[in-house]
């Protein structure tokens, strides 16, 4: 059970602390009774001293004679009587007691001189608790009997006889202790156990049993009681937990809800900012798609003149197909950027995606003498949502882009793309180090912190929305990854990206 250690302890206690009691209250009774005894030979000796106080006033009662009449009186009181010691005369022992005789010399010696009676114990005083023999010295002056001289007399009584009665039952006394001992605790026991352990035992088996807040459950126990205010208390905090409970329920609900508006807002967010991607590319796009059409209308009035021989006309054919090819590809690439997308992890080459982005990106170059240098290793696997991460390598590419038109004068322009592995953390997680550097106008210190605020934008009016970089970070961060920004202005900027690698050995 949960609490036999308790009732264990609490049985033993009681027992040791009765035990302890019987022991005092066994103590106190030899005790009162000593001294009940000695008072009893105090009046025996002075009944003594009256006797042969008579006897003294007889004619011609000499000093030898009350001596012997004191040892008469002692051998009269039997063994209870050690010895007698008188004024002048040698103490009178039954037994060799060298202490004894040498204290009754002295008693009788300050009797004398004080003529008071003297009352003395030797030896230890608490009765059958020593083995050292107790003994009752009692000194009484004889005034009456030599008026003329100051004499005095000692009686000596041997206490220990008073303890044969003790000593005779003391079975008896041991069982009556005992069984003292074993009823006191056994009630005891039972009554501690009603009004301590069985309160908490019916507590521990409600606790267990709780189901029901609405209810009063812990009950049953006074309430002026310490056990009734344990309930009552109990009951509160039950009520304060189930309070709180609903409350952190209502809370997470609302976080829910909360956090359900957040990710529909930040998709809204990444397909607005695909959107206004889709724009900026769509004036270089239709700039780009001028100039195949314009060829391909060249070759159809080509085919139109009757003396072009079979040859001629199948090679300006290949040529005219050659370019609407050109114009699809350009169109289904933004096609396939703008539509929607399942957004699932899959194992991605890296290398292939980051191509298509640059291929998406070269018509937008309105001056052809861009360089656009890619170092991208062809065994680079990243398990991500392709979509996504097209859009982040696409914003950069943009911006790199708008930076280099910003900045006023004749540079070689250049947008170089590196791809690197690295080794990042204890656990040696292998990712893969992505930068692009341009060499345009850069960024001003004073705007590298903001720049992956929402909606912050160093562009013209209706140039930016302000979210690209704001999304790109959301979805790097997303997949486990790191961006960051190194920019001087006036020389250009370096995009930072960390993208942890999957299964890098796939080739």
């Amino acid at each position: 059970m949960l609490f036999s250690g308790l009732k264990m302890q609490i049985a033993v206690t009681l027992a040791v602390l009765f035990t302890l009691a019987m022991l005092l209250g066994y103590v106190v009774l030899v005790a009162f009774w000593q001294k009940e005894v000695v008072r009893s030979e105090v009046e025996h000796v002075r009944s003594m001293w009256a006797d042969i106080s008579r006897n003294a006033n007889i004619p011609n009662q000499n000093q030898s004679d009350l001596y012997d009449d004191l040892k008469d009186l002692c051998h009269y009181r039997g063994k209870q009587c050690a010895g007698v010691a008188f004024s002048g005369r040698d103490p009178w022992l039954k037994k060799d007691l060298p202490k004894i005789q040498t204290k009754s010399v002295e008693l009788v010696l300050e009797s004398a001189m004080s003529q008071k009676e003297i009352i003395q114990i030797a030896g230890n005083p608490w009765g059958i608790l020593s083995l050292e023999k107790k003994y009752l010295l009692i000194a009484e002056p004889f005034t009456s009997a030599f008026p003329d001289k100051r004499k005095a007399a000692v009686v000596v009584i041997e206490l220990d006889s008073i303890y044969e009665t003790i000593f005779h039952n003391k079975e008896a006394i041991f069982v009556y202790l005992l069984v003292n001992v074993i009823l006191l605790t056994i009630v005891g026991f039972f009554r501690l156990i009603a009004i301590t352990v069985k309160p908490i035992e019916r507590m521990v088996r409600m606790s267990q049993s709780y189901h029901d807040p609405d209810v009063l459950f812990f009950s049953g126990e006074q309430k002026r009681s310490e056990f009734g205010q344990l309930s009552m208390a109990l009951n509160g905090m039950l009520y304060r937990i189930e309070s709180d409970r609903v409350q952190l329920r209502n809370s997470v609900t609302s976080l829910e809800i909360a956090n359900s508006e957040l990710l529909k807002t930040q998709k809204e967010m990444i397909r607005t900012e695909k959107i206004a991607s889709v724009g900026r590319l769509s004036a270089g796009l239709a700039h780009e798609i001028g100039n195949p059409i314009g060829i391909v209308q060249g070759y159809v009035e080509l085919l139109q003149q009757p003396d072009l021989d079979q040859v001629e006309k199948q090679q300006f054919a290949q040529r005219a197909l050659s370019e609407l090819d050109r114009v699809n590809k350009l169109i289904r690439q933004l096609l396939d950027y703008a539509g929607s997308s399942s957004h699932e992890m899959t194992i991605t080459n890296l290398h292939q995606l980051i191509e298509g982005v640059c291929e998406m990106v070269v018509f937008k170059k309105k001056n052809h003498l861009i360089s656009l240098i890619k170092d991208i290793p062809a065994d680079i696997f990243i398990e991500c949502d392709g979509e996504s991460l097209r859009q982040v390598f696409l914003n950069c590419l943009l911006n790199a882009l708008d930076g280099l038109e910003s900045k006023i004068g004749d540079f070689e322009q250049q947008i170089i793309i590196k791809a690197e592995r690295g080794v990042e953390g204890e656990a040696h997680q292998t990712d893969v180090h992505i930068s692009m550097k341009d060499n345009g106008i850069g960024i001003e210190d004073k705007n590298l912190e903001a720049i992956f605020d929402p909606f912050f934008t160093t562009k013209d009016q209706g140039k930016g929305t302000g979210l690209g970089l704001f999304v790109s970070h959301s979805i790097i961060d997303a997949h486990g990854g790191k961006i960051w920004i190194e920019s001087t202005f006036g020389k250009g900027s370096t995009v930072n990206i960390k993208l942890p690698i999957s299964s890098p050995d796939i080739s």
